[in-house]
């Protein structure tokens, strides 16, 4: 079977009712696997309510090599179907090391949009990109996090994110 061929198959068999082809799809995406498999893959591992398909999901997920996976990590950790699990999303892009250095905005509004744990997981993304940002992205990541804070009544989230701006404050390229 030609290569996409292999994929589009890989992608039916992730969405699956059938746990057993939910599985073996899921040992098929390390080996023949791209970014295209991404949203089965995310609704397979996290949307089935299978233990043993989330177990697979997560180590395919925390063993990601190719950044073109990001925006569907990204797309996942926008949408509120996966609202449970955003944590878990996040925590997949710094385990595999993704490259996520463009994205301090980003990252930065979902850390004070999602919940304390979930922010916890994209600081620690942020903490572990070693380029600098732009001092524009810097002063536009602390607006945002000001902003929320200034609204917020969450205590531990907002000391959480004051370390994050004094963090990025620190990051600024150059």
């Amino acid at each position: 079977m030609d290569n996409n061929k292999k994929v589009l198959a890989i992608q039916k068999d992730l969405l699956s009712k059938d746990i057993k082809v939910v599985l073996k799809a899921l040992k098929d995406v390390s080996e023949h696997g791209n970014p295209s498999v991404m949203p089965a893959l995310l609704k397979a591992t996290f949307l089935n309510g299978d233990q043993e398909a989330r177990d697979a999901g997560l180590f395919i997920l925390f063993n990601l090599k190719d950044n073109n996976c990001v925006d569907a990590l990204f797309e996942a950790l926008n949408d509120e179907n996966y609202m449970e699990f955003h944590n878990l999303i996040a925590a997949s892009i710094w385990e595999a090391g993704l490259n996520v250095d463009d994205r301090l905005i980003e990252l930065v509004e979902m850390a004070v949009k999602h919940d304390y744990v979930t922010a916890i997981e994209i600081i620690t993304i942020i903490e572990n990109i070693e380029t600098g940002f732009p001092y524009e992205e810097v002063t536009d990541a602390s607006l945002t996090i000001n902003e929320f804070i200034e609204d917020s009544e969450d205590e531990n989230k907002n000391a959480l994110l004051i370390s994050l701006a004094e963090t990025i404050n620190g990051m600024v390229a150059g």
